[in-house]
């Protein structure tokens, strides 16, 4: 026989907390990708709404091609806007008309801390890896980076 015994209101004295409010989404736990998806599809209750997006002026990303590993995109800069982003992806799907984060794969989800230069007038390829994301079930999905999306049905 196991015996949990804790003190939580003392964790709450011997720790600050930077922002008591937070709560990680129910997508970030680690078995959320089991919880969310089954043969009949994703389920929207337990998946986490999908932040606003908010496009950086001067700033485009059009899709180039879409397969079950890879979404290719290109990043366009107008003549005016020098851009520093990073490799941070993530992919939701729209069920219902409302935009939903998708859980990773249990033990994938991490990427790179860089910052990369897009300077001002210039293009450049962008390739994002579906694999952390696994076999996806048909529907309307999109790539949200850096407040830059594309869509894809897939069928």
């Amino acid at each position: 026989m196991y015996r949990f015994d804790f003190d939580f209101a003392a964790l709450e004295t011997q720790y600050t907390w930077s922002d008591r409010d937070a709560v990680l989404p129910f997508t970030h736990f680690p078995c959320a990708r089991f919880l969310t998806l089954d043969g009949s599809g994703w389920h929207s209750r337990l998946l986490s709404p999908a932040a606003e997006l908010d496009p950086p002026a001067g700033v485009t990303m059009t899709l180039d091609s879409w397969d079950q590993d890879t979404v290719t995109a290109t990043l366009a800069a107008d003549s005016r806007t020098d851009w520093l982003y990073g490799e941070r992806f993530t992919l939701q799907v729209c069920l219902d008309g409302v935009w939903y984060e998708l859980p990773t794969m249990p033990g994938h989800g991490m990427f790179h801390l860089v910052a990369l230069h897009l300077p001002a007038g210039e293009q450049k390829t962008q390739t994002f890896h579906l694999a952390l994301y696994g076999a996806l079930p048909a529907g309307r999905y999109r790539i949200a980076f850096n407040e830059l999306s594309v869509e894809h049905t897939l069928v």
